[in-house]
């Protein structure tokens, strides 16, 4: 509305200004009122300025007139009392409407019918599903406009108003005070049960928490407000000590639904940075700058995790009571597989290290054992019961059912054995001599049997005789026999060819498998034959004639050992770590995970959503994949010790042992030599700081930077007969552990490294990491764990019970944990100089890494590479990068059975998860968490965020997937409006602007905070004609914004006409003004804009009738 200022004055007498006070009034304020619009100089301040100046003009023309009246008494140079004049010394017509107005009660102006708008003119735009949209074009190009038909007001309106009625909320912030926004057509937000909710717009602590719950936050350093963000602004924080801190309250905890999210531009990745975190609950991105969202259950329950290491090649498998079960050689054990890549142990064939062979009997698993040449029955459970020795045989090769009884083929003197019972064998006789039996099959109800060295097949024809029915081929052993089609087949070794046996002593040799030299299995499936080869690892579908098709290679395997049908689809058992595959059609086969004995694991980190382990002994690193068990990615060259991993520039690094190299992982088993780093022979600790990759070595105690392709730079000597075991990153500075002198040392560019004091008595250092603000140290020999308080000073926080060595720290759910060599206990800090155990890790004796992943600790072992977890959380982790120089929107959502991460509106992973949240009395911290989630590499300084961060929120409901979605597609569409009034009925003589009335600015919804449409107070002049324009924006080519209706209001001038100029230069000029004031915008001075009347009672009136900005001005005397 208007603002009409009136100003009356009393009718007596008032001692009047002199003339020189008058002129020296008006002077010093025109002065003063132009310093302030130099120095604000928006177009609303000019506008104030000219008001002002127009209120000194006015009562400088009313004290003067008033004056001469006084002295002169000349009541008749006003020809017509109560009638305006306006004041000047133009000889034409002076007509002029004069800000006299009434209110109107509605909308002047609607568009809102498709007929409405098709008055105006599209671009990229049209008009579809009730509004206005961008058209196919405009969402390809990502924006659009559209102008309204001219409205004509005529000369006595004043356009005050415009109402938008976009379909749904578009470039808007969440609406405030726990609001909602019911009046859009679409897509409003409920904030029912908000938390939290920062805007970030302020220019100073503290952040203003707009939810309706008072969560307002403090700031910890330094950060930079005011920087550009989704919405308005965002706060910048530096990615080393600044963050923000919100004390705990009872709405910020929630057991079993909790919505987070924020909007997250990253300055600088390559490290574990925390966007809000509570403990128990946490949205954080990763040292591959991939988001996460992980909820901890608050237990410390231990649970073994299974082990990597060097594993068996699977020589049979055969599926038994639905359940597909494999043969590891080397370990004599039978795994059962549990879907994924799950496989459970079912016990070892008593003191075998060889199965070649498993077969189903009356209902009953049996399997053959190897360097004992026994035969074992499965009870269930581990128990694997031996029914007795095969003759002299050493070796089980093959077994078949036949004619109800068991058979099986042995390497003792090439005889076969029927089972008779208990633990008797009845020898069937030698079926040939200097042979072993490797293959039995029954076709056309016989039993046929294959040899190894001879080549040949025999068919038993009862009693101890055995008829030859030829050889395959030149072909010296027959790994595989198989019934296809209604006929037999078989696969040689020598020459990799497969045969079909025609009758008699006739095999036709139906072709090779590729560059085979073995075909250890065959099996028909689907119709088809296929083969398994050794010395290519790969497998073979036969085709007809002597065409076989080349179906894919298992993994990295040299020999696939074993095929079986199982639930459908086709597994294949091979020689590269006792991995097994399945067939997922054309060349593709699926690794399904290992088994079998591990390594001492001396380092674990958390890379790209999965735990890796460094293993000692083997030099060999593996990726656990949760329920699937661990993989084997690849030995560091010829390293025998991994002490120390790292990520950088999103990719894992590794440091090896006994060679000093460092590798690069670069996936499929391939690491790749970075280098040797000086003369190192072992590599200890990595470290990420100021965008490079250090290492710490046992190469005199130096530190060495990473320089690209295989360089590294010395950084000097941190101090004489020591390693370098330790790193982290606190505070913006490199600090490093000493091994035999107990010291840490800072690194202050150059090769200058500090002296920052030693951890009590301590005389090695095995970790340093970062917990609440503090560095942390674990002391060998004293087995106590040390907190620096800045200068020299290290404060002795306990000892963890017994223990000599604090191999590893990590932070986990708010607390400090350590890992020790006191009977394999860990440990967790419970404040002052008490550490309380959780329990011992197995029958390990030594703890060596800590790492936290998928919401729980996990820990490797010395027990025989054993390696556990601690705790019960869960971890969603998305697969996109988002160091992108953009904000991107991150949301975690749990709901007490599942959580899920969405990235950009669009779900990105969920995983079950029914413990709940722990409840904690932690305050929640923005850009920062309590301390360092992994014991390794460049993961153990400090989480605090670096970049911009933008509208943070904090729900204690579940929002669904629609509500993450419309939050986000706020800020992938947008209306932006500018109007202008226009003299002309074209418009060519004004442009379209903004608030500040300029084509600059654009009135928008960025800081409508209510639940209400947005209503703009327009600031313009008042012209007969208005029009308006709508800019549309898309990131989204299948989306669009819609406009769905206007509204223009005002306010009604009357119709009321000034009569001729009136020359007042005659009467007051120079006795009473020093000249005729005129009107500070349009400085004309015979048509001034100042009107003036004579008043029945005696009284002047004079008026400004150009008056700007709602303000309208008469003053009375």
């Amino acid at each position: 509305m208007f603002n009409r200022i009136y100003i009356n004055f009393l009718n007596k007498r008032i001692k009047a200004f002199s003339l020189i006070e008058l002129i020296l009034a008006v002077s010093i304020l025109a002065i003063l009122s132009t310093v302030v619009i130099i120095a604000i100089n928006p177009a609303k301040k000019l506008a104030e300025a000219r008001n002002s100046k127009r209120i000194m003009n006015v009562r400088a023309i009313l004290e003067a007139t008033n004056q001469y009246f006084i002295d002169k008494q000349d009541a008749d140079i006003f020809s017509v009392k109560d009638s305006w004049f306006m004041i000047g010394d133009s000889l034409s017509d002076c007509s002029v409407n004069c800000n006299i107005y009434s209110s109107t009660s509605s909308p002047a102006f609607v568009d809102q019918a498709e007929v409405d708008f098709s008055n105006g003119s599209y671009g990229d735009t049209e008009y579809s599903g009730g509004g206005v949209g961008l058209n196919a074009l405009g969402k390809t190009n990502e924006a659009g406009y559209y102008l309204s038909e001219i409205k004509d007001g005529g000369d006595d309106f004043f356009w005050n108003y415009f109402s938008v009625f976009p379909k749904s909320p578009y470039g808007k912030s969440l609406p405030e005070n726990c609001g909602n926004e019911n009046n859009y057509s679409e897509n409003g937000v409920g904030m029912a049960a908000n938390s939290l909710l920062l805007y970030l717009e302020e220019d100073t602590a503290p952040l203003i928490d707009s939810s309706c719950q008072g969560n307002n936050a403090s700031i910890v350093g330094s950060v930079s407000y005011g920087e550009n963000g989704i919405f308005g602004n965002s706060l910048k924080f530096d990615g080393v000590s600044a963050y923000a801190r919100i004390a705990n309250h009872s709405s910020l905890n929630s057991s079993n639904s909790l919505s987070l999210q924020a909007w997250a531009k990253i300055d600088e990745g390559g490290k574990t940075q925390s966007l809000l975190s509570k403990a128990s609950y946490s949205l954080k991105v990763a040292s591959d700058d991939k988001p996460y969202f992980e909820i901890l259950g608050g237990s410390e329950n231990i649970n073994y995790s299974g082990r990597p290491g060097i594993n068996a090649q699977v020589n049979s498998t055969i599926v038994f009571d639905n359940d597909l079960y494999v043969a590891a050689a080397t370990n004599g054990r039978v795994y059962r597989y549990e879907g994924g890549n799950d496989w459970i142990d079912t016990g070892r064939l008593g003191t075998a290290t060889y199965i070649w062979s498993l077969v189903e009997y009356n209902g009953q698993l049996y399997g053959g054992g190897g360097a004992t040449g026994t035969v074992y029955r499965y009870e269930g459970d581990n128990n694997w019961v031996d029914i007795g020795r095969l003759g002299v045989a050493t070796y089980v090769y093959s077994m078949a059912v036949y004619d109800g009884n068991l058979y099986a083929g042995t390497n003792d003197t090439g005889q076969v054995y029927r089972y008779d019972g208990d633990n008797n064998w009845v020898s069937l006789g030698q079926v040939a001599t200097n042979t072993q039996i490797w293959s039995m099959v029954i076709f056309n109800g016989n039993l046929y049997v294959g040899t190894y060295a001879t080549g040949r097949v025999y068919r038993y024809d009862g009693g101890t005789t055995w008829t030859d029915v030829g050889r395959l081929g030149t072909g010296t052993y027959i790994y595989s026999l198989v019934v296809h089609n209604g006929n037999l087949y078989g696969g040689n070794r020598a020459n990799g060819r497969v045969y079909r046996y025609n009758g008699g002593t006739t095999w036709t040799d139906i072709g090779r498998l590729g560059t085979s030299t073995y075909i250890y299995s065959l099996v028909s499936f689907n119709g088809f034959l296929y083969g398994a080869t050794g010395a290519t690892g790969r497998v073979y579908r036969y085709d007809g004639g002597t065409t076989w098709t080349d179906v894919g290679r298992l993994g990295l395997a040299t020999y696939v050992y074993s095929l079986i049908e199982y639930n459908g689809e086709l597994y294949g058992g091979t020689n590269y770590e006792g991995l097994v595959y399945k067939y997922n059609g054309v060349d593709s086969w699926e690794s399904l995970g290992h088994f079998g004995l591990g390594a001492q694991v001396n380092s674990l980190i958390s890379y790209g959503g999965n735990l890796y382990a460094g293993t000692y002994g083997s030099g060999r690193v593996y990726r656990y994949d949760g329920s699937k068990g661990f993989f084997n990615t690849g030995r560091l060259g010829t390293n025998t010790y991994v002490y120390a991993l790292a990520i950088y520039n999103g990719q894992l690094y590794g440091g090896g042992g006994a060679t000093g190299i460092v590798y690069r992982y670069e996936g499929d088993n391939n690491w790749v030599s970075a280098g040797r780093p000086g003369a190192a022979t072992y590599v200890y600790s990595m470290a990420v700081y100021d965008g490079n990759l250090y290492v710490g070595t046992n190469d005199a105690g130096q530190v060495y930077r990473y320089d690209g392709d295989n360089n590294w730079a010395s950084l000097g000597q941190i101090a004489t007969n020591t390693q370098v075991r330790s790193m982290v990153v606190f505070n913006g500075n490199l600090y490093a552990g000493a091994y035999a002198t107990g010291r840490v040392y800072r690194y202050d560019g150059g090769t200058t490294w500090t002296d920052v004091g030693r951890l009590g008595t301590s005389t090695y250092i095995f970790s340093l990491m970062v917990f609440d603000g503090k560095i942390y140290g674990g002391g060998g020999s004293t087995g106590r764990v040390y907190r620096y308080d800045g200068g020299t000073t290290w404060v002795d926080t306990g000892r963890l019970g017994a223990a000599t060595y604090v191999w590893s720290l990590v932070s986990y759910g708010g607390n400090l944990y350590g890992a020790t060599n006191n009977l394999g206990q860990v440990f967790r800090y419970n404040g002052g100089t008490t550490w309380a155990s959780v329990g011992q890790l197995g029958v390990s004796t030594n703890v060596y890494s800590l790492s936290v992943h998928d919401g729980k600790i996990f820990a490797g072992t010395s027990d025989q590479g054993k390696i556990f977890s601690i705790g019960d959380g869960a971890t969603v982790y998305s697969d996109v990068d988002i160091n992108n120089n953009e904000f991107n929107y991150i949301a975690g959502t749990y709901d007490g059975s599942n959580l899920k991460l969405y990235l950009n509106g669009i779900e990105s992973s969920s995983k079950g998860f029914t413990a709940g949240i722990a409840s904690n009395s932690k305050d929640l911290l923005i850009g920062s968490s309590y301390g360092s989630s992994s014991g390794d590499g460049s993961q153990v300084g400090s989480e605090n965020f670096s970049g911009w961060l933008d509208e943070i929120a904090v729900w204690k409901r579940t929002l669904g997937a629609a509500d993450i979605l419309n939050i986000y597609n706020r800020s992938v569409l947008n209306l932006k409006y500018q109007v202008r009034s226009c003299a002309v009925d074209n418009c060519s003589d004004a442009i379209f602007a903004g608030p500040d009335g300029t084509g600059a600015s654009y009135y928008s919804e960025e800081t409508n905070r209510g639940g209400s449409l947005p209503v703009f107070n327009l600031d313009i002049e008042r012209k007969p004609y208005f029009q308006y324009r709508v800019d549309l924006t898309s990131k989204n080519e299948l989306l669009t914004p819609v406009l769905e209706k206007t509204e223009i209001s005002g306010d009604l001038a009357e119709n009321y006409t000034e009569h001729d100029c009136f020359n007042l230069n005659s009467y007051l000029v120079p006795s009473y003004l020093p000249s005729i004031p005129f009107d500070p915008k349009t400085g004309d001075t015979d048509f001034t804009n100042y009107a003036i009347k004579q008043l029945d009672n005696g009284r002047f009136a004079v008026r400004s009738c150009s008056s700007e900005r709602d303000d309208f001005i008469e003053l009375s005397k």
